[in-house]
């Protein structure tokens, strides 16, 4: 080995644990994302970057992060890589270092996405920009591409598919209006049939692996069919408090909290109006559990408990106004 090489991979050796810290924090989505695949938790629960100057024998790592440890490992040593042969040019290794690592997080997020079956890129090309063009309005655009990215995405599917609450917020950025009560939900159901239906009519046929088939089941209907279900929805009793909650088999924090703030936000949505809580609730669980919000409604200790408690997350005056 060269006095040259000698030298880059001491370099290296020493931007080593200062890189480690950066590339954790740039890496967070892709940790995130792993973390949503096990379906265990919603997030990364590691503060403290492997190999970093706090951590240097990377020992403080959960149990459940050796993917994320991983994954780390991986595009560190190719940050540390690229970092030999544009050092002389780089004025900010640190802000360097981020930028080098998101790009190589995005590549492996093409990869995963490529391994469920689901389009490496949402980009406006080929049949995609077919499929933009074919859209009417911003909205439908936009929502195709959140749509085409939804299918890809690591994660669990939750009991109505869709990321409803989500995408309305979306829906509310892109076109300006805010729409309330349940009836915005029948409304973007509506627009995310008739984007499907585009995909479907101007999308033709694709060859996967020697089988022919339409393009929309193979990039639309087969990743999303591929991703984990959310089996059951139901509201338990608080293991302390007596307060009524949701719980998601399997766990899932984060749809808990989704499921969560969907209840709340259209029952508060509804009261407003003039509706009782326990009037809202018969309205709204039907949408949200399915046929599993008839058996809430069944289970009169426990509608009483829901009630309680989504009262209490209600405004002081609409929760007065509501007995």
């Amino acid at each position: 080995m060269s006095r040259l090489d000698n030298a880059r991979r001491a370099t290296s050796a020493a931007w080593y644990p200062q890189f480690a810290r950066v590339v954790w924090h740039a890496t967070a989505p892709l940790r995130h994302a792993l973390h949503r695949t096990q379906g265990v938790e919603w997030w990364c629960p590691t503060q403290i970057a492997p190999y970093s100057p706090d951590d240097p024998r990377g020992t403080t790592a959960s149990a459940t992060c050796a993917e994320c440890v991983s994954e780390h490992g991986e595009i560190l040593c190719l940050t540390c890589r690229r970092f030999d042969d544009h050092r002389d040019s780089v004025a900010d290794p640190d802000g360097w270092a981020f930028r080098v690592a998101e790009c190589l997080m995005l590549d492996r997020f093409r990869r995963m996405r490529v391994e469920v079956g689901a389009l490496a890129r949402t980009d406006s090309r080929g049949v995609v920009g077919r499929i933009y063009g074919a859209c009417a309005t911003d909205w439908e655009r936009h929502l195709a591409r959140l749509i085409l990215a939804y299918v890809g995405f690591h994660g669990p599917v939750p009991a109505d598919i869709w990321p409803y609450r989500r995408w309305l917020a979306e829906k509310a950025e892109v076109t300006g209006e805010t729409q309330h009560g349940p009836s915005r939900l029948a409304a973007l159901h509506d627009d995310i049939l008739l984007v499907l239906a585009v995909m479907r009519a101007r999308s033709g046929h694709v060859s996967v692996e020697g089988e022919r088939m339409s393009w929309y089941e193979a990039y639309v209907e087969r990743p999303l069919g591929r991703r984990r279900r959310i089996d059951t929805v139901s509201l338990e009793q608080g293991p302390s408090t007596g307060d009524g909650r949701l719980t998601i088999d399997p766990p899932d924090p984060g749809l808990v909290r989704d499921y969560t703030d969907r209840l709340i936000g259209d029952c508060a949505a509804l009261v407003a109006d003039g509706a009782t809580v326990g009037g809202a609730l018969r309205q709204v669980l039907p949408e949200l559990l399915g046929g599993k919000g008839f058996q809430v409604i069944g289970n009169r200790a426990l509608m009483e408990r829901l009630t309680r408690y989504v009262r209490a997350q209600l405004p002081e005056s609409d929760a007065r106004a509501s007995r």
